[in-house]
């Protein structure tokens, strides 16, 4: 069978890092045909870092009228997907779509709406499914290990470098993320409607901006601060910062804004909230976000109707307890994780099949949709006192049985 021709619109890290190595080590998978960025210079570093043989455009339009490219993958900046998608899905591409769907539920919504009968394959990036841990621990949940799900507390903690950059990259803008509730926080939230498989109907969130608030003494850039030897937050010349910078910006890194003081710079995105979550089936969830963790986390307690699931990624176990029966415990990884788990090479594989098969992926646009409607109102809840919000309208389009899985 001949690889799946692909195009990547946008060039950021996640093409460059991920989705690129992905298609030249599997070269039976996947071809790609072309490149598109608005940035002349991020599309020519991204050129010569590639070293491929292929297209590239400035305008991504071009690309999606190329017909020799049969799927596309969107990696641009999150405020921008909704018009790249709507674009994508007019061409009759299949699309792979960068998390967070949108930026706001009403972009979510109708994004989820448009691509409802149409043949595209439409997969949202949430490799966490694909992540041997959450696989496992969706497999035990649907077994009825513990009965029926009544309540799931999480705590997901950022690591205090990696949180610290998002507020000195567009991430701290809600304008263009959605704030970290949406473009961070989808991920888990995900995670909570499939293991639950029902629609959320209530949200409300409290928080707020507690961390990353300007400090005295500090300076605009890291490199003239007093503090930089000893702050966490400091950026790491030369080291992983989460960004893609093209040729121009190596040569002047320490001039860069990757160099942005995080407690000097505008933001208007939260570093920490609460926010809780009521199912139409009377599930509950208490989800604790926090930008400043000694490490990276994603910790669940699932409370059920015949004993209690806890589940840490960070400790790669999942221990069941279960009403007179003895606790077991399930290790998932063979060697210690990245932060997604595992899941980025098994989620490219599903696209791929999903093109060639023109199966419904595991990931799809509808659960990027339900992940973009809990995070957006939990971040409107936070700046209206706290105060309950119910999404049952917007949701309206999905049967109230809707299960967030492709089963």
């Amino acid at each position: 069978m001949d690889p799946v021709k692909l195009g990547i619109i946008g060039t950021g890290q996640r093409c460059i890092y991920f989705f690129v190595p992905f298609i030249r080590s599997f070269p039976e998978k996947a071809k790609l045909i072309g490149i598109a960025d608005k940035d002349p210079l991020r599309l020519s570093s991204a050129e010569q870092d590639i070293g491929m043989s292929l297209k590239s455009y400035l305008n991504y339009e071009d690309l999606l009228s190329d017909p020799e490219i049969e799927a596309v993958i969107i990696t641009t900046p999150d405020s921008t997907h909704r018009e790249i998608f709507e674009k994508a899905l007019s061409s009759g591409k299949d699309i792979l779509c960068e998390k967070p769907l949108a930026t706001t539920i009403e972009d979510a919504v109708h994004m989820a709406k448009i691509s409802l009968g149409k043949s595209n394959v439409t997969q949202l990036g949430f490799m966490l499914r694909y992540s041997p841990f959450y696989t496992k621990l969706k497999e035990i949940v649907d077994k009825g290990s513990i009965g029926k799900i009544e309540h799931i507390k999480i705590f997901e903690t950022v690591e205090s470098y990696h949180g610290a950059t998002y507020f000195r990259r567009w991430h701290r803008f809600v304008k263009k993320s959605g704030g970290l509730l949406v473009h961070k926080a989808c991920h888990t939230l995900d995670i909570a409607n499939w293991l639950i498989g029902n629609k959320p109907s209530w949200v409300s969130g409290e928080g707020g901006i507690n961390s990353f608030i300007e400090k005295e003494g500090t300076s605009m850039h890291c490199k003239d601060c007093q503090f930089r030897h000893n702050c966490l937050a400091s950026y790491r010349f030369g080291g992983w910062n989460w960004n893609y910078l093209n040729q121009e910006e190596r040569k002047i890194i320490e001039n860069d804004n990757n160099d942005l003081c995080v407690y000097q710079t505008a933001k208007d995105s939260i570093d920490n909230a609460i926010v809780n979550v009521k199912y139409l089936n009377d599930v509950n969830i208490e989800y604790n976000f926090s930008t400043t963790g000694n490490f990276q986390e994603r910790h669940f307690t699932i409370h059920g109707s015949s004993g209690v699931i806890i589940a840490s990624q960070h400790e790669n176990n999942i221990l069941i307890s279960q009403t007179n029966h003895p606790d077991q415990s399930i290790k998932t990884y063979t060697r210690r994780s990245d932060e997604h788990g595992e899941g980025d090479n098994p989620l490219m594989d599903d696209f791929i099949n999903s093109v060639l098969t023109r199966q419904v992926p595991i990931a799809d646009i509808l659960s990027g949709c339900m992940s973009v409607a809990i995070g957006d109102t939990a971040t409107k809840s936070i700046n209206s006192n706290s105060k309950w919000i119910n999404i049952d309208s917007q949701l309206s389009f999905l049967p109230d049985n809707f299960k967030s899985d492709k089963s």
